[in-house]
């Protein structure tokens, strides 16, 4: 059987004085349960762009023959148009889903479907609305899922919702569809935290 490999690559893209910081939490977790992660904190575009090139040269060499499933964790401001970065630049969902879907064109991470092997989960007001990037093109899906909300939350709100998923995956090795019900729970949110799923498949 094929060894699967998870991964974190969490970006964090907020102003200084933002209440709640925290990529490095959950970099700790990953750290815990003895997986991978990396943390990145683009500031503007040209950073965000570089940031993408940093995460392919990392993700081109590992185990070719086991499946890596990244999780590309990004936490920034969000509204239905796309992310905000930390210099108030707006990244359009089209534009995030292309440089996601460079890496994993670039590395060779892609299943039957030709979806990229990831997870996205958007830590982020409106983060759900990054499900325009599953429908501008059904071949070109930068990802096999995406978790986020589809209102505005509160920087608490997301540090309680998303320590729940990551512990419902690191620690209970539970599915995202398991994991994103026990997020909403935890955090008391009914279902604000939405899963888009999409071709599962890993070959």
């Amino acid at each position: 059987m094929c060894r699967v490999i998870t991964i974190a690559y969490i970006l964090e893209s907020l102003p200084t004085n933002f209440p709640e910081h925290e990529a490095f939490a959950f970099d700790n977790m990953f750290q815990r349960a003895g997986m991978q992660s990396k943390v990145f904190t683009p500031h503007n575009r040209r950073d965000l762009a570089n940031t993408f090139s940093e995460i392919e040269k990392h993700l081109g060499p590992l185990d070719r023959k086991a499946h890596v499933l990244p999780f590309f964790h990004l936490s920034m401001h969000g509204d239905e148009r796309g992310i905000q970065i930390a210099s108030g630049e707006i990244v359009l969902w089209h534009e995030l889903r292309d440089m996601i879907r460079t890496v994993a064109e670039n590395t060779g991470r892609l299943n039957k479907s030709g979806d990229a092997l990831a997870h996205i989960t958007m830590s982020s007001c409106k983060g759900g609305h990054g499900i325009q990037m599953m429908l501008l093109d059904d071949s070109k899906k930068p990802a096999m899922s995406l978790v986020g909300p589809e209102i505005e939350v509160s920087p608490k709100q997301t540090l309680r919702a998303y320590s729940a998923f990551y512990y419902a995956i690191l620690m209970r090795s539970a599915s995202v569809q398991v994991a994103v019900e026990f997020m909403n729970q935890y955090a008391g949110l009914g279902d604000v935290y939405r899963l888009h799923l999409f071709d599962m498949t890993l070959k």
